[in-house]
């Protein structure tokens, strides 16, 4: 099926230095709306990550409050959890934001479903980059029947934060904060400050956090944040199940679980019709990678959806924590996972450090009591005691006379755990990891390198 593209919805936002033409006489009006809204089917959201510039994806730090992503995919998730109904988990996450992610107010919130394998079409609701150049124009978002498509002009230098850009780059997350006010209907706005405002001035982290008129905006469009609408106020792993605690789930309930995991389109998984436990819980059985949930309970409109909540123990998840110890020429090491974390696979899980001092011996060591944050070795011991230790590797990298940061150490987690060398290696059991490797460049007792610490969970 091919689609129509509607040019009176498309809705960019204009660079500073270009707008100035191109902008409509001002009015006494604040939000303006488009008459477009999302209907209940249409909350889910995914990024294909065609993005060119190394600093569209540079942050591989994670967060516990937004589970197994990083780089342009965490933007992303960031800017569109911004104007669901209230904050996201504890809201945290965000340096520009300390009041927290999460700021809509109205029965409103979307279905964060993680990277995807292809821009999709105009009903698809994929945020993506798109070749060519705007002109001045940053992006803009199209519009299908039930769906939207964002896309950024790659003639853009993208940054995908936390922090600012780097010089000359424009922040990912404003950016894609402000499309999606358009992909839920708002136009642009005339109040300073507002984020629907039709220009972005400086980098563009101005416009992560919606302010008052934005509210006022999605609220008139959706309404308030209705009493009814159900709340989920925690999510535990227990076993292998996820429970969920809050208020206003019923018989009949629906759990849409958003995927970590690379999917053709976005899509949530939905575990249907589930009756509260006596207590008043939803129990939903572990499968595969989950980032975040929202309820459903029966009814059409947005009060019908509750807020979404970061599964924070997810399985398969993993985030940076603590501090690197900078080695001898400098560079520092954060321990990074690729694939699926698991109990029951045989193998597939690398954690990798990078940026070593080349040809040394070095090891990953590990606890399941907790991260800890003790001197040690001239750096931080970020593993609580007991610590088990992987095998000695070397470094590799570089041969003599060369030294440089082009070591590094590898291990196969699910190779590991299949070994059954530790029984409490289960699924929903945490990980702390932590690299170690030698550094002559120190004198002793302090002659050790020790990257950043990683949080994993197991998965089934």
């Amino acid at each position: 099926m091919s689609f129509r593209r509607r040019p009176s919805l498309v809705a960019p936002v204009f660079a500073l230095a270009a707008a100035g033409a191109l902008l409509a006489p001002r009015s006494s009006r604040a939000f303006t709306l488009t008459g477009w809204s999302l209907g209940l089917d249409a909350r889910e959201v995914g990024v294909f990550d065609n993005f060119t510039d190394p600093s569209a994806n540079d942050n591989v730090a994670q967060h516990p409050n937004w589970p197994g992503t990083s780089g342009v995919e965490l933007a992303c998730w960031k800017a569109v959890t911004e104007w669901q109904s209230e904050l996201f988990g504890d809201g945290s996450g965000d340096p520009f934001q300390p009041d927290g992610v999460g700021s809509g107010g109205a029965n409103f919130d979307p279905a964060w479903c993680g990277a995807v394998t292809s821009v999709g079409g105009v009903d698809d609701n994929v945020i993506s980059e798109l070749n060519g150049t705007g002109g001045g124009v940053f992006a803009f978002t199209e519009f299908g029947s039930n769906g939207w498509r964002i896309r950024l002009y790659r003639d853009v230098t993208w940054d995908d934060g936390p922090g600012a850009p780097i010089p000359g780059a424009v922040d990912v997350q404003g950016v894609v904060t402000h499309e999606y006010g358009h992909a839920l209907g708002l136009g642009h706005s005339t109040v300073t400050g507002a984020t629907m405002g039709p220009v972005i001035s400086g980098d563009g982290t101005s416009v992560r956090s919606i302010e008052v008129d934005d509210r006022a905006g999605v609220q008139a469009i959706y309404g308030a944040r209705s009493a009814a609408k159900p709340h989920v106020a925690s999510v535990a792993i227990v076993g292998n199940e996820l429970v969920l605690s809050g208020t206003g789930f019923v018989p009949g309930s629906d759990v849409w679980l958003t995927s970590a995991s690379l999917a053709p389109l976005p899509a949530p998984a939905i575990v249907g019709n589930l009756t509260p436990f006596p207590d008043g819980t939803l129990h939903v059985p572990l499968a595969g990678n989950v980032g975040a949930l929202l309820v459903r309970v029966p009814g059409a409109s947005g009060a019908a959806l509750s807020n979404s909540y970061p599964v924070a123990d997810a399985p398969g998840a993993a985030f940076a924590y603590c501090t690197a110890k900078p080695n001898s020429l400098g560079c520092t090491s954060t321990p990074l996972l690729s694939g699926n974390l698991s109990a029951s696979l045989p193998s597939g899980a690398l954690v990798t450090c990078a940026s070593l001092l080349n040809q040394k011996f070095g090891l990953v060591f590990y606890g399941t009591s907790g991260p800890h944050s003790a001197a040690f070795g001239g750096g931080t011991l970020c593993v609580h005691p007991p610590i088990r230790r992987l095998s000695v590797q070397s470094t590799g990298g570089s041969t003599p006379p060369t030294s440089d940061c082009s070591g590094a150490l590898q291990y196969d987690l699910n190779a590991w755990i299949a070994s059954g060398a530790d029984p409490a290696l289960v699924a929903g059991a945490v990980l702390w990891l932590q690299g170690w490797s030698r550094d002559p460049g120190f004198a002793p007792p302090d002659n050790v390198g020790l990257t950043a610490g990683l949080r994993a969970t197991i998965g089934p």
